[in-house]
């Protein structure tokens, strides 16, 4: 089996510009209602870094505001309790941790789907 790309250092091409666009819209679907401002301005070099500082912040809201709801949330995009807790003990920027742990995990599902589809 193939090895699971890196999302913040894919290779070129147009397969990289599909794995974003459809991370973003795996991202927007899993965190309805709150994600419909999240974007991708078409900017593939800077892509991972513009979603996470966009999820990132809404992160730290939703765990400020609507903690219940994240957590659903969280088990959507299949973020487990273990490595939940294991980032609110250690993480120095929880919510930017847990973005980056969000969009990996909303990747890996993109990436699997689009593998092995074809």
């Amino acid at each position: 089996m193939e090895k699971l790309p890196d999302i913040s250092r894919l290779p070129e091409g147009e397969d990289r510009k599909k794995l974003i666009t459809q991370t973003l819209i795996q991202i927007q679907k899993d965190f309805q209602p709150y994600a419909d401002e999240l974007w991708y301005d078409g900017d593939i070099d800077n892509a991972y870094e513009s979603i996470l500082a966009q999820l990132s912040d809404l992160v730290a809201l939703l765990l400020q505001r609507e903690a219940q709801n994240f957590m659903n949330i969280l088990y959507r995009v299949d973020i487990s309790d273990k490595r939940f807790k294991n980032i609110l003990d250690n993480a120095a920027d929880t919510p930017n941790e847990l973005a980056d742990a969000i969009i990996k995990r909303e990747f890996q599902k993109v990436w699997i789907r689009l593998h092995f589809s074809s």
